[in-house]
């Protein structure tokens, strides 16, 4: 516990400190209750000699800056920072349940179930995206910094935490506070330009990703040594391919080769991490039979189940378009691994829906806004507008739709706007399937295939 506070003070007047959730060599991290609003909060309080100094209270600043200018659901909530009467430096932040990265990647502990990785890398990506898109880098990935909260539906909601080393680039506020040549950062993760102490930029934070998937794949990191040696194999040596650590390992090679782009030593060589997102993103349907089955197996037991095992590509399109299966019949569903790629246009499924869909032939891939994944063979659009719909035609593919049951007037709006069909709300897997089949059945028709 820092020397300056005690378990009882309050900060500012307005947070009192009830317990220490963590401390480093900057400040330390306690669990407060901010007065007014009855709210838990974590209070992040610098160590009073490091406080004292004026770089160190511009560096802690800057911290808080940077945290704050980075609104993304996977980014820690910045709500207050400061210096109160007493002169500690103090930073508010959301109080987050769950615990680090770290307690599920370590040496000696098996490598990380690879549907879990690949979503958990997938939210890391899209805050990358995000916090990029302002010029924030991070500059200190690792699974310290990256926390794992647990959502009511059992997933993973991804946090990414501690910006003490990041900065924005053509900011005044929120500048590098870091000399050419100075060598900042955590040696496991550093990238070959951050180990020589120059030209560090959002290229190296894909440097530290990469280092971390690799991680999150074996079971061990890429290099190891001790720090000059650590050093000089990141700036030097190619690490093992990923699917080479072990025997009984397997990695997808879209993967492993993502991975390996992403620790290329040239910076220019590496993905951004909008390129990392896209690709993460079409791993998360495209990791075979035996991770699909794991969402099927979830679904044993429940009344509204609708098919008791994954069907391969026949049977899954004999099924939607209520007809036997007809090997000689054209591919309808030529999505990787025999699943129909069906692009879902809005608001993200629910857990059920998507385990509903995947255990049923279909690999639902959520997107904001056109343009659709490549492969497409539908589009689901819930709660979408009648321009949004007539757009969505456009592409040529079937469109289903949702409305209330007693909406005649939307259902209406919707057809006439060119939707194929349209689904009562709640939507249910097995009625969503029956839909999408049906529409794919008339569109093929239609398009004389």
């Amino acid at each position: 516990m820092s020397q300056d506070a005690q378990i009882g003070d309050v900060i500012a007047g307005r947070y009192r400190l009830t317990q220490v959730l963590g401390e480093g060599g900057m400040g330390a991290v306690y669990e407060a209750v901010q007065l007014h609003l009855n709210r838990e909060v974590a209070v992040k309080l610098m160590h009073g000699p490091l406080g004292r100094t004026d770089e160190a209270k511009a560096r802690f600043v800057r911290e808080a800056r940077v945290s704050g200018a980075l609104h993304h659901p996977n980014a820690v909530k910045i709500f207050d920072f400061g210096e109160d009467e007493r002169g500690r430096l103090y930073l508010v932040m959301e109080k987050l349940r769950g615990t680090t990265l770290r307690s599920f990647v370590n040496q000696g502990l098996d490598p990380m179930p690879l549907g879990r990785t690949v979503d958990i890398a997938h939210q890391l990506a899209e805050v990358l995206v995000a916090a990029h898109a302002i010029q924030l880098t991070h500059r200190d990935l690792k699974p310290e910094n990256i926390f794992l909260e647990t959502a009511t539906d059992g997933t993973d909601r991804v946090v990414v935490v501690d910006f003490g080393l990041a900065f924005i680039e053509e900011r005044e506020d929120a500048n590098r506070m870091t000399q050419e040549g100075q060598i900042m950062g955590t040696p496991f993760y550093m990238s070959p330009e951050q180990c020589k102490g120059k030209g560090i930029g959002p290229a190296s934070d894909i440097y530290a990703f990469g280092c971390m998937l690799y991680e999150m794949v074996t079971g061990v990191p890429p290099f190891d040594g001790p720090g000059v040696v650590l050093l000089t194999k990141h700036c030097f040596e190619e690490p093992i391919r990923p699917g080479h650590r072990r025997k009984d390992l397997y990695v997808p090679r879209a993967l492993e080769r993502l991975i390996l782009q992403m620790m290329m030593k040239q910076p220019e060589a590496r993905p951004s991490a909008t390129d990392v997102h896209a690709v993460l993103g079409q791993l998360q349907h495209t990791l075979g039979e035996r991770e699909r089955a794991r969402g099927r197996d979830l679904l044993e037991g429940r009344e509204a189940r609708m098919i008791p095992t994954v069907r391969t590509t026949a049977e899954a399109e004999a099924l939607a378009l209520d007809e036997p299966p007809r090997l000689t019949d054209p591919e309808v569903f030529h999505a990787n691994d025999g699943a129909a790629l069906l692009a879902v246009v809005g608001p993200e499924l629910d857990r059920d829906l998507t385990l509903g869909l995947r255990a049923n032939g279909f690999a639902p891939w959520s997107v904001t806004s056109p343009p659709l994944p490549e492969g497409s063979v539908a589009i689901f659009a819930p709660g979408v507008d009648a321009q949004t719909i007539a757009q969505l035609v456009t592409y040529g593919l079937p469109v289903v739709t949702d409305a209330d049951a007693d909406d005649m007037g939307r259902v209406a709006q919707m057809q006439a706007a060119g939707a194929a069909d349209v689904i009562s709300r709640p939507v249910r897997p097995e009625k969503l399937v029956k839909k999408l089949g049906r529409a794919l059945k008339k569109h093929r028709r239609r398009s004389g295939r």
